[in-house]
């Protein structure tokens, strides 16, 4: 068996690290790995270069944003060309491509459909849905797929066959491939291997360092929040939660953003929290002297505010070396967690805050504009239902604001003790779940993560798949139509947003401070 693996570009980030964990699981198994990517591939380990073959083309990259069928056929022809120099044929090659449709490069799922003509065996494997609040992705798709109607676009960005398979991280996502018309038995979904490599560092030692390198006080607790602070992660709410904790508690989080919207967004909170949020402590992750295991050994526990997660591997990882998560709940990802046996109580499903009668219309009215303006250019046959925002009698979930009145009630928190207290008993049972998790559940978590998210496990999961592909019939080619039986069948936008709430900081645009 030949293994194929084709993504944009290999640059640090979530999706080359689980390619790394593929070619690392295949390497005893696969007779070739070879990694098809765009000119950017600075992210791959040495170990991960020792073990696979390298293809690079340039109709792969970002923005190669194709208009016509002739140059998305072109590509197609291209990649085949690559596949038959190297010996690489159809019948004993799988490709396994990782977000085809998430519109970074919107040929792809054209280009999937022309090598399905060419008879190869294809797993398509989605982490990130350009349906999940992507506007400005899903506008390109829509302009290459010149479709008119929610089941052409569907058909062109889910091309399903004989030889295609799709693979999701969470069994939501596999429901919304279901719903739009692939069939259950094509697809797979294949969790992400969790594994903590590294020993963690002595804690007090590691202690020493924070203390040093970020100026805190000597007696210092800390929590860390270990992400790039973009918008889904949500750094209002972070800032306030660190606003409401004890006295000596601080709160880190890690690494600033690349990108110029997303790198404003972070320090725009970033300098509201010097004023507003002593508490919190930005780019944490980027002490000389402090590395991240460094960070994780001081840690208490680890927090997330995140509001939107592919997979949610920031609620995995730290069990494994013996620290528990405070996080926001994402039914999408932690029903499967669940699921699969963990405990997860400390995972909290809102932050309230006091909201009185005249607040209500206001806030309603401001989420709906923020709805609208983030669909405004999108057709609204594609668009997504509104997500009203719940709102019980007397408060109102901090994370469903927008992020002018989140930052509204920073300023009332830090200027009005009687309104931080009144937070506070509002969300007494969250803020009592910061206490020290137990050992037994610490115990259980890492057990059973160590066992079902484990590289062995990962593996098999994989070759089944890979084993379904082979074995599909040598004698169909090509591609078909989606099986929409309903012709008022929702759209796959409307179908992705019905298993994820609305949170305006997802789709901001223009900064605020």
């Amino acid at each position: 068996m030949n293994v194929v693996i084709l993504h944009c570009h290999y640059e640090r980030g979530g999706v080359t690290q689980v390619v790394e964990n593929h070619v690392a699981a295949l390497g005893d198994i696969a007779e070739r790995i070879v990694l098809v990517s765009g000119p950017r591939a600075s992210g791959l380990s040495d170990a991960t270069l020792r073990s696979v073959e390298q293809v690079q083309v340039d109709g792969l990259e970002y923005d190669a944003v194709v208009e016509s069928a002739a140059d998305a056929a072109a590509l197609a022809t291209t990649l085949r060309e690559e596949l038959n120099q190297r010996g690489l044929d159809s019948e004993q090659t799988v490709l396994h491509w990782h977000n085809h449709s998430l519109g970074k490069n919107v040929a792809q799922p054209d280009v999937v459909r022309r090598l399905a003509e060419f008879g190869f065996r294809q797993l398509l494997q989605i982490h990130d849905f350009a349906e999940d609040y992507r506007p400005s992705n899903l506008l390109a798709l829509l302009r290459a797929s010149r479709a008119k109607q929610a089941g052409s676009f569907a058909d062109y960005c889910y091309p399903v066959g004989p030889k295609i398979r799709y693979a999701t991280l969470t069994r939501a996502d596999a429901r919304v491939l279901e719903s739009l018309g692939v069939t259950s038995s094509a697809i797979d979904v294949l969790p992400n291997s969790v594994t903590i490599s590294d020993a963690i560092p002595d804690a007090d030692e590691a202690r020493d360092k924070l203390l040093s390198a970020a100026g805190l006080p000597s007696d210092f607790r800390w929590c860390l929040y270990p992400v790039r602070g973009i918008r889904r992660k949500n750094l209002g709410e972070f800032c306030l939660l660190s606003r409401l904790f004890p006295d000596g508690l601080y709160a880190g989080v890690t690494l600033p953003p690349a990108t110029k919207i997303e790198r404003t967004s972070y320090e725009r909170w970033q300098t509201i929290a010097k004023e507003l949020a002593p508490q919190a402590v930005f780019d944490a992750g980027t002490f000389n002297t402090v590395s991240f295991r460094d960070n994780l050994a001081a840690s208490e526990f680890i927090l997330s505010t995140s509001v939107a997660e592919g997979f949610g591997m920031a609620f995995l990882e730290p069990w494994l070396a013996h620290r528990g998560v405070i996080a926001r709940r994402l039914p999408a990802v932690v029903s499967d967690f669940e699921q699969a046996g963990l405990q997860l109580d400390g995972f909290y499903r809102q932050l309230v805050v006091p909201a009185d009668t005249a607040w209500h219309a206001q806030i309603e009215t401001e989420v709906a504009v923020a709805f609208s303006d983030a669909w405004r250019d999108v057709p609204e046959w594609l668009r997504p239902e509104p997500n009203p925002v719940s709102i019980a009698i007397d408060r109102v979930d901090f994370g469903k604001l927008t992020t002018r009145r989140q930052i509204e009630i920073l300023h009332r928190v830090h200027h009005d003790a009687g309104y931080r207290t009144a937070i506070c008993e509002l969300n007494s049972e969250l803020l009592e779940s910061l206490e020290v998790t137990p050992e037994s559940v610490i115990e259980h978590n890492r057990q059973l993560i160590a066992d079902a998210f484990s590289t062995e496990t990962a593996t098999k999961r994989l070759m089944g798949v890979y084993s379904a592909l082979l074995n599909a019939s040598g004698h169909k080619r090509g591609t078909e139509r989606l099986d929409r039986r309903d012709s008022s069948a929702a759209s796959s936008v409307q179908l992705v947003c019905r298993e994820r709430d609305f949170f305006p900081c997802r789709t901001e645009s223009v900064i605020e401070r």
